[in-house]
C-alpha cells in the first residue's frame, strides 16, 4: 500500500505525463478540422483526466478509465460499470461546452462582419 506522500508523487506523475499527452493529441489535432479536432482533445481530456473511487469505501482516487478497465478484469461484469458513469457525464459535459462555444462564436462571427 502508498503511504500518502507516495500517492501524491503518482499522482504528479501521471499529471505532467497527462499533460504532455495532451500536447501530443493537440498537435494531432491540427490536422483535423477545427470541430472535430476540438472534439477529440476534449474527449481526450474527459479520458485522461477525470478521477474516480478505486474502492467505495477508501477515499483513494485513480483515472476513471483505469478503474473501469481494472474493474472489468477482476470484477463482475455488472459492479464493473461504476466508472463508466463519471466518464460518460463528463463526456457530456464536455460535448456541451463545445456546442456552447461553437454557437456562441458564430454568434459573434457573424456580429463583427
Amino acid at each position: 500500500m502508498l503511504t500518502n506522500f507516495e500517492y501524491m508523487i503518482v499522482w504528479v506523475i501521471y499529471v505532467v505525463a497527462g499533460i504532455f499527452a495532451m500536447l501530443v493529441v493537440s498537435k494531432m489535432a491540427q490536422f483535423l478540422p477545427r470541430q472535430l479536432g476540438a472534439l477529440i482533445k476534449a474527449l481526450a481530456l474527459v479520458l485522461i483526466f477525470t478521477p474516480w473511487f478505486v474502492n467505495e469505501g477508501q477515499g483513494l482516487m485513480a483515472p476513471a478509465f483505469m478503474v473501469l478497465a481494472f474493474d472489468n478484469l477482476v470484477i463482475d461484469q455488472e459492479d464493473s460499470l461504476r466508472a463508466l458513469m463519471p466518464l460518460v457525464i463528463t463526456g457530456f459535459v464536455a460535448c456541451l461546452f463545445l456546442i456552447v462555444h461553437h454557437l456562441v462564436s458564430r454568434l459573434f462571427d457573424k456580429n463583427t462582419q
